[in-house]
């Protein structure tokens, strides 16, 4: 018998253990009770604020502000989650901006971390007027709206440790407004954009893949690291071009484009092209078009292998570099 009255208050009391869903149906604080409701956004009033093992939904056009340290389960926007000073956000879970969706902070110091995954909608926006530090320890996924909107990235320093998957049209709104890394690596799917076209200067520390539409940056100093966290091999592959104007390779890192088409240089670029002190190995096409005379300075540079390409593309005059391993083919 104390076993059934047992698993009855367990059942009842199941929202608390597992979770409550707690929706912001009109704007304000936190931490005022008065603006959550339980189950939806037309539900019954919660009476209470939500707690760090519950789920929170920001309903569309609402504004919840968040001027403390707090923690909740799953962190759903369809309206904007805006941050007041410098805090710590924790989301133990899943975060989802979706279409209409804004995530803003006021202060540089602030920490918004991301234990799971982020999805990431086309028509959501992430701009601070400080660029604050979000942090994802999961994958993101960049998911199309079947329209035209973008998934606009402005003002902050991202973070992202798994694999960051590109099926929306992914745009970056401000150059030198927060570093930028995929650690994890970063995928352009056939339906996917990747628009640098301000010229942000991202990190990337694993496996480039695009198979989707990659655009080139006209601003900005479009510079790529890659391998900046110590002995990494990264692959380059896809379908389609790869448009950066320079990339460093560092941290001992070995990049190999594993039958990309990668193009360097753009239109009023002065500097090399390609340089650090890893090593690059050129297995597919790659271009060296607008820059100085010395396009490639990298410690180690390979490009000797069977179908590999090195086009030398620029107007002016460019000094060849004879390979690390042997013999080019121009």
């Amino acid at each position: 018998m104390k076993y059934f009255i047992l698993i009855v208050i367990l059942l009842l009391e199941g929202v608390y253990l597992w979770g409550a869903d707690y929706y912001a149906y009109q704007s304000g604080n936190y931490t005022n009770a008065a603006i959550w409701r339980i189950g939806s956004c037309n539900g019954a009033a919660a009476g209470s604020i939500p707690g760090a093992t519950d789920n929170v939904y920001i309903c569309p056009g609402v504004t919840v502000t968040v001027s403390s340290n707090i923690t909740c389960s799953n962190l759903t926007a369809w309206g904007t989650f805006s941050i007041s000073g410098n805090r710590n956000i924790t989301v133990s879970n899943q975060f989802t901006l979706n279409s209409g969706s804004l995530l803003t902070a006021d202060n540089n110091n602030t920490n918004f971390y991301v234990n799971g995954n982020f999805t990431f909608y086309d028509g959501a926006e992430i701009n601070g007027t400080q660029p604050f530090n979000l942090r994802v320890a999961g994958s993101m996924t960049n998911i199309s709206d079947g329209g035209s909107l973008q998934a606009r990235v402005g003002r902050v320093d991202i973070w992202i440790t798994g694999m960051s998957y590109i099926e929306g049209e992914y745009v970056f709104t401000i150059t030198g407004a927060g570093t930028k890394r995929f650690n994890g690596g970063l995928t352009i799917q056939p339906s996917g954009v990747f628009d640098n076209t301000v010229g942000e200067d991202p990190f990337i520390n694993g496996d480039i893949v695009n198979n989707g539409s990659w655009i080139g940056c006209t601003g900005g100093n479009c510079d790529y690291t890659l391998g900046n966290i110590a002995g990494r091999i990264i692959n380059i592959s896809g379908a389609n071009p790869i448009p950066v104007a320079r990339i460093n390779v560092s941290q001992a890192t070995s990049v190999v484009n594993n039958y990309g088409t990668l193009i360097l240089g753009r239109t009023g670029l002065a500097g090399d092209l390609l340089r650090g002190t890893g090593t690059f190995n050129n297995y597919g096409t790659l271009y060296l078009t607008k820059g100085n005379s010395t396009p490639v300075t990298i410690s180690v540079f390979n490009s000797s292998y069977a179908g590999n390409t090195v086009y030398y593309d620029n107007n002016a005059a460019q000094l060849i570099r004879i390979p690390n391993d042997g013999s080019e083919l121009l």
